[in-house]
Order: structure tokens, then sequence, then C-alpha cells
């Protein structure tokens, strides 16, 4: 019997083989959100993949460092946005296998893990990193939702209820 929602049920162990597929769906599917979530700042805030990454550094680095024209500061930039984009993707996988439901509903799941996800990232993770508040224009906040909703929380869902079918565990 799969645990429900809210059981205490842990989900069964996975097999060598299951195991590596479900990383290896993890990866892609975290390569794949950073992807989307790229091309979406880039489309909308005008900016190259490379202002992007920048900006996404000087959350870590500052502000000074990050315009110091350093060749390290997209690099580090991009590591940090795949890593960001992964985790996210991990913890849906995490999530689905404790609750296989999420499986069974994964577009309706997903949309709002994205959701959830954007709000956790605007008001409790970039603002301990850049020591501001977060963005409440009315387009970026709309932008940030959808673009999370269907960039990010959906394809994390998709990739992980694959990955359960694939390994048996709906």
């Amino acid at each position: 019997m799969q645990p429900t929602i809210g059981s205490s049920e842990a989900a069964p162990a996975l097999s060598s083989t299951a195991a590596k597929s479900a990383v290896r769906y993890w990866l892609y599917g975290g390569l794949l959100v950073a992807l989307l979530d790229m091309i979406d700042a880039v489309v909308f805030y005008r900016a190259t993949p490379f202002a992007v990454c920048r900006s996404i550094a000087g959350a870590l680095i500052g502000v000074p460092l990050m315009r110091s024209g350093a060749p390290w500061v997209e690099p580090l930039g991009a590591l940090m946005h795949v890593t960001v984009a992964t985790s996210i993707v991990g913890v849906y996988f995490l999530l689905g296998r404790r609750w296989p439901a999420l499986h069974r509903r994964a577009v309706a799941a997903g949309l709002l893990y994205g959701v959830v996800a954007f709000f956790v990232m605007q008001w409790a993770i970039v603002p301990l990193m850049v020591h501001r508040g977060p963005s409440t224009a009315p387009a970026e906040l709309a932008n940030g939702i959808l673009g999370h909703a269907f960039l990010v929380g959906l394809p994390a869902a998709l990739f992980a209820r694959r990955s359960a079918r694939r390994d048996g565990n709906r």
C-alpha cells in the first residue's frame, strides 16, 4: 500500500538500478529547470545570460566583485543557478517519494509547487542573501509566479512522475 498525504508510512527503498535512474531524471530535470528559468530571466529582463549569471553571483560575492569583470563571476553565477534549480527539483523528487499522490496529480501539484518555490525564494532565500526585501512590482510578481509554476514546478513534477513510473513507484 502506498502512503498518502499525511501518512507516516515510508516509501519503499529503491534498487540500485532504480536509484541510478532516479538520479539521472533528477539531474536532467534540474538542468531543464535551470535552462527554462534562465530563458525566462533573459526574455523578461531583456538581459544576456552573462548578465543574469553575474547578477546571481552578486548575491553571494557582492556588487563590487560582481562588477569587477573577473572571469570567474559568470561561471559562479551559472553554477549557483543550476545548483538551486537542481535542489528545487530534488526536493520535489523527495516529496513525491514520500507522497506518491503527488505523481498521480503531477500537473496540479507541480504548478502549486512552483508557486511555493517562488515565494520561498523571494521571501526567504533572496532577502537572506542580498539583505533586501523581495520585489513587489506587479509585472515581476506575475512573471515570477507564472514562470515558476510552469517552468520550475511543472517540469519538476513531470520528471519526478516519469522517474517514479519507470521505477514502479506510482
